[in-house]
């Protein structure tokens, strides 16, 4: 990942409850996505993970909401927790079907 001048910082609500890849920024034709803040909570345990549409590339590994610890936060990253590849947008990756909500800080690239 390079740190490049892009467009806007703009934000997503994030609310899903499948257990799936589910579509939390659709994607923009000509441009990567980037991560530069993530908050979440859960309403159980679970596991979560950032990727591109297809899951070919994950921007994080799985990250487990605990019974003790359901809030996630990524502080924002100037340089960026994740990119999507150029045309795909970001999915968050659950592994159960628990209510999951919060926002993503992102930034479209290139």
């Amino acid at each position: 990942m390079q740190l490049e001048a892009g467009g806007p910082i703009k934000k997503a609500a994030i609310s899903e409850s499948t257990a799936a890849s589910n579509e939390i920024v659709a994607a923009v034709a000509g441009k990567a996505l980037r991560v530069i803040g993530f908050a979440l909570t859960a309403a159980s345990a679970v596991n979560v993970t950032l990727e591109d549409e297809d899951g070919a590339n994950d921007m994080t590994g799985a990250m487990q909401l605990t019974a003790s610890n359901l809030h996630l936060v990524l502080p924002e990253a100037g340089c960026g927790w994740g990119d999507t590849v150029s045309g795909k947008g970001i999915h968050l990756l659950s592994s159960g079907a628990v209510a999951v909500a919060g926002v993503i800080i992102y930034q479209e690239i290139g």
